[in-house]
C-alpha cells in the first residue's frame, strides 16, 4: 500500500512538471530559445523513468540528513532534466549519456553516507553566546551596507536585477562587504529564522526579517526569503517531537501543493506568479542551463582531464553567462557536480561527488549534538543544486557555522538562554 501511494504521489509529480510546461512553461519562454518537449519513443522512455525514480524518491525513508540532499537533488535537478531534455531546445543527441553524468553524484552520495564517523565531542563556549555573536556581526553587515549603499537601493521589485549588478560594482567581487554580505543572506539568515521558531525566541525572527528587507533594498535579492520561509517551516516540524522525517515526507507535498496553485492561478488569471518565479526557476532554468553547460563539454573548448581549455579569468559559471550564452553580467550557475566537471575536468568532478559525499557523511555523524545540523544539511544541499560546492561552504558561510556550533556547548531543551 505505501508503495502503491509513492507511486501515485511520483506520477502527479511528473506528470504536473511536463503538463505546466508543455501547455505554459514552453510558450512564456520560448522568446528565451527554451525548445519544446518532443514527443517519441526516447521520450516515453525517458518519462517512465522520471516516474520510477521519482517514486523511488518519494517511498524513502528519511534516516539522516543527508536524505534531504538524495531527495532535493533528485526533485529538482534529476527528474526535471529527464523529462526537458528538449529545452536547451538546441539538442545534442546525448541525452542518456548526459543523464548519467547527471544522476552519477546521487548514487555516490548514497553510498559514501552509508558510512558515518565517529567524531569527539568538545565545546569551548555556550551555544547562546555563538548565537549572539552571530546575530551582530549580521547586524554591523546590514550597517555597513546602508552606510556604503548604491544609488539604485529601493524596495522596488521591477528594478531587482539592476540593483544587484549595481551592488556588485560598488561592494566588488571579493571583498570583505560581499562575502559578509554572502554568507549573512545565505547562511545566517535561515538558522535566525531556525533558532526564533525552535527555541521561540521572537526577537531572532524580527531581526532576521529586518535584516532580509535591508538586503533586498540593496541587492533587491528574493531568494533568501524562500529560504527563511522554508527553514521555519522545518524548525515547527522538529518542535512537534522527531528528527525531521515529517518534514521529509512533506516536501513532496509541498511540491504537488505549488502544482495545485500554478493551475488555480492559470485557470483564474491565465498568468501564475508561482510558475513564474518559482517553478521556472527552480525546474525550467535549472534543465536549461544542463542544456548549455552539456553543449560547451561537448566542443572543442573543453577537455574532459582539463575542463575549460578557453585562457579566462572568469568562473566557468561566469563564463557560460557572458561569452557562451552571450548575455553580459550573467552568471549561469548550475549545480556544482556539472560547475566542477566544466570547469576541472574528469577529475574535478570525481573530486566534488566525494567531497560532498564525505561533508554530508560528516553532518550525519554530528546531528545528535544538535538538531541546527540537520537545517545546515539542508541549506548546504540547497545551495550546491545551483553553486560550487566549496563555495557553499566557504562564501555562504556554511563551513563556519559548522565549526561554530560544532565547537558550542549545546543548551539543554527548553532552556532558551
Amino acid at each position: 500500500m505505501k508503495g502503491l501511494f509513492a507511486t501515485l504521489k511520483s506520477i502527479a509529480y511528473v506528470v504536473n512538471l511536463v503538463f505546466i510546461y508543455y501547455y505554459h512553461g514552453y510558450y512564456s519562454n520560448e522568446y528565451q530559445g527554451y525548445g519544446q518537449i518532443v514527443i517519441d519513443f526516447e521520450y516515453f522512455i525517458l518519462f517512465l523513468t522520471a516516474i520510477l525514480f521519482t517514486s523511488f524518491l518519494m517511498g524513502r525513508e528519511y534516516k539522516k540528513p543527508s536524505d534531504f540532499f538524495l531527495l532535493l537533488y533528485g526533485l529538482i535537478v534529476i527528474v526535471p532534466y529527464s523529462v526537458f531534455p528538449d529545452i536547451w531546445g538546441r539538442g545534442n543527441g546525448t541525452v542518456v549519456f548526459n543523464l548519467i553524468l547527471v544522476a552519477a553524484p546521487f548514487f555516490c552520495v548514497l553510498f559514501i553516507c552509508g558510512m558515518e564517523l565517529k567524531l569527539p565531542k568538545f565545546s569551548i563556549a555556550r551555544e547562546s553566546l555563538i548565537e549572539k555573536i552571530i546575530l551582530l556581526v549580521s547586524v554591523l553587515t546590514v550597517v555597513m551596507l546602508l552606510l556604503n549603499r548604491p544609488e539604485s537601493a529601493s524596495f522596488s521589485f521591477a528594478d531587482s536585477y539592476t540593483r544587484r549588478i549595481e551592488a556588485r560594482d560598488v561592494y566588488g567581487t571579493g571583498s570583505v562587504q560581499s562575502y559578509l554580505s554572502a554568507m549573512v543572506m545565505n547562511g545566517v539568515l535561515p538558522i535566525l529564522v531556525f533558532i526564533g521558531v525552535f527555541w521561540r525566541r521572537m526577537i531572532f525572527l524580527l531581526i532576521g526579517f529586518f535584516l532580509y528587507l535591508g538586503f533586498f533594498y540593496i541587492y533587491g535579492v528574493k531568494a533568501p526569503v524562500i529560504y527563511m520561509i522554508f527553514s521555519g517551516l522545518f524548525a515547527h516540524s522538529l518542535r512537534r517531537g522527531g528528527d525531521g522525517r515529517h518534514f521529509y515526507v512533506s516536501i513532496g507535498y509541498i511540491f504537488l501543493g505549488c502544482f495545485a496553485l500554478v493551475w488555480l492561478e492559470l485557470l483564474i488569471f491565465g498568468y501564475s506568479y508561482l510558475e513564474d518565479y518559482l517553478i521556472r526557476r527552480l525546474f525550467y532554468v535549472g534543465s536549461y542551463l544542463i542544456g548549455a553547460y552539456f553543449e560547451l563539454i561537448n566542443s572543442n573548448i573543453f577537455s574532459w582531464s582539463h575542463g575549460l581549455v578557453v585562457p579566462t579569468l572568469k568562473s566557468i559559471s561566469v563564463y557560460v553567462g557572458e561569452d557562451f550564452l552571450g548575455l553580459p553580467d550573467t552568471n549561469a550557475n548550475t549545480n556544482t557536480f556539472l560547475y566542477f566537471l566544466a570547469q576541472y575536468g574528469l577529475f574535478g568532478y570525481v573530486f566534488v561527488m566525494f567531497f560532498v559525499g564525505c561533508f554530508l557523511s560528516f553532518l550525519n555523524s554530528i546531528r545528535f549534538k544538535n538538531k541546527i545540523f540537520i537545517l545546515i544539511s539542508i541549506m548546504y544541499s540547497i545551495l550546491i543544486l545551483e553553486q560550487s560546492a566549496t563555495t557553499a561552504l566557504v562564501s555562504s558561510g556554511i563551513g563556519l557555522l559548522v565549526i561554530a556550533f560544532y565547537m558550542s556547548k549545546t543548551r539543554e531543551s527548553g532552556n532558551c538562554e
